[in-house]
């Protein structure tokens, strides 16, 4: 497995605080919460590690 496909236990711990947060809030993405999940986790990989920076830009993509 490539290095850089692989997310620290810590941070799959953020992105689902951050996930369940926005799902708390209403925000999902045309009502399917797996498209959710997806976007957080390309937030993640393009280099957003931050759970304040998360919570601001996941909304802009949904």
């Amino acid at each position: 497995m490539m290095a850089e496909s692989v997310i620290a236990a810590g941070d799959i711990l953020m992105i689902r605080r951050v996930y369940c947060q926005l799902r708390a809030e209403g925000w999902e993405d045309a009502g399917d919460p797996r498209r959710l999940a997806a976007n957080l986790i390309y937030l993640y990989k393009i280099g957003v590690r931050q759970e304040k920076q998360l919570l601001e830009l996941a909304p802009y993509l949904t």
